[in-house]
């Protein structure tokens, strides 16, 4: 916003510097001075007009940003409901363990994929016992042959958790050559 501000005034002044240069007539330095000070004072009303315009446009960016990061949350909830991206990656067992400093969700996933994958991760989300996001993880691991079993753990510092959704939100199939 500032930097604006600098640079509008840079460039009206530099432009009136030019433009005093190139007069044909002795007083110059005063015309320059006198076009600097009147520039000054309409490049601070246009100046104030843009900090409003700009206020409004960098609070839609921050709002867009905290809209993205909203966005970012809802769509691990979302990508969770949305079923593994491989079918065959079955989570068997899961369960809530708590203790006095943190929760965390201990569960086994089994590749019955008939592929090896890799990058899988699981996300879950957190709530609360009023049904509202308290709090969100993923884990990964970098590869799952077919059939192979992979036990994970997910914690959270948060307290209060009355439920939690869970799911495959990652994999990709591991491509061998055909060597």
């Amino acid at each position: 916003m500032h930097r604006r501000t600098v640079l509008l005034g840079t460039g009206v002044t530099v432009s009136a510097l030019l433009a005093g240069c190139a007069s044909e007539d002795g007083d110059g330095a005063d015309d320059i001075e006198d076009e600097t000070d009147d520039t000054e004072v309409g490049s601070d009303d246009e100046t104030d007009d843009e900090n409003g315009d700009d206020e409004d446009e960098d609070t839609d960016d921050e709002d867009e940003d905290e809209t993205e990061e909203s966005d970012g949350e809802d769509g691990l909830e979302e990508r969770i409901e949305e079923g593994p991206p491989i079918e065959g990656l079955v989570i068997e067992e899961h369960e809530l363990v708590e203790d006095d400093l943190s929760g965390s969700v201990e569960g086994l996933i089994v590749n019955e994929s008939g592929e090896d994958v890799r990058s899988v991760r699981v996300g879950i989300v957190f709530h609360d016992a009023d049904g509202e996001r308290i709090d969100e993880a993923t884990t990964s691991t970098s590869e799952l042959a077919d059939e192979e079993e992979w036990s994970f753990s997910v914690m959270t510092l948060e307290e209060g958790i009355a439920s939690y959704a869970i799911g495959v939100i990652e994999a990709e199939p591991v491509e061998r050559s055909p060597l």
